[in-house]
Formats: structure tokens, sequence, C-alpha cells
């Protein structure tokens, strides 16, 4: 399984010098199968299933 980390940068300046920090925002995980899926630090105890994008036909409505 490979592990990837979601973050969210954080910018600012002190003393005139520009400051960078990660910040994790959670996981992102792929199975040996390739399926994937995130979980977010702030929503522990869900995960969200990573799918491609299928076109959408002229007559399909919106949606998955």
């Amino acid at each position: 399984m490979k592990y990837k980390n979601i973050c969210t940068k954080k910018t600012w300046t002190q003393n005139g010098e520009e400051k960078v920090k990660w910040l994790q925002a959670g996981t992102l995980r792929e199975t040996d199968d390739g399926k994937q899926f995130i979980e977010l630090n702030h929503l522990p105890d869900v995960s969200f299933y990573v799918f491609e994008d299928k076109p959408k036909k002229d007559n399909e409505g919106g949606g998955l």
C-alpha cells in the first residue's frame, strides 16, 4: 500500500522574511490493486474513495 500526505500550505511574513508551514490535512492511500481513498484528519472515522472521472453521455445529467 502507498501512502501520500494531503497538506495545506500556511504562509506568513515574520521580520520581513516569508515563512511557510505545511499542515497535514489527511492521507491518500492506494492499495496494491490501484484502489484509492482519502482520510481527512478533521473527520477521523470517515473515508472518501477516489474514482476516475467517467465521460458523460449527452443525455446524462450530473453526478458520477
